[in-house]
């Protein structure tokens, strides 16, 4: 009952509580007793969507960073706006994986964005 996770009403025997009646398990009793963490769990999730657009609209921006020729940057461009959804997902998490295999080149940088 300290924890929130049942409620009940204490039966009292001489000062101290001896036992409850009428216990009932809360909401937050059942999420601490899931096998999959529950709600809290999922709480804890970040859950970061991207749309397909987006995606293409922040790789178009690098595209014309490099310094590849004109005619490459076009072709890529339309290769990326052809590509399918299923293309999109496996991109982006491609994307992010060498996103992540970068860090330890840029702990800088990464130390910039999580200290305020």
């Amino acid at each position: 009952m300290d924890h929130g996770l049942v409620t009940g009403t204490p039966r009292k025997r001489i000062g101290e509580i001896a036992s409850y009646a009428d216990v009932k398990i809360t909401s937050a009793g059942f999420d601490y007793i899931s096998e999959d963490g529950g709600l809290t769990a999922e709480l804890g999730l970040i859950t970061v969507r991207l749309e397909a657009e987006t995606i293409q609209t922040l790789l178009a921006a690098q595209i014309e960073k490099t310094d590849a020729p004109r005619h490459e940057k076009n072709l890529l461009r339309q290769q990326l706006q052809a590509l399918s959804k299923e293309a999109h997902q496996r991109l982006a998490n491609q994307l992010v994986h060498l996103g992540l295999e970068a860090v330890p080149r840029s702990i800088q940088a990464l130390k910039t964005l999580i200290d305020p």
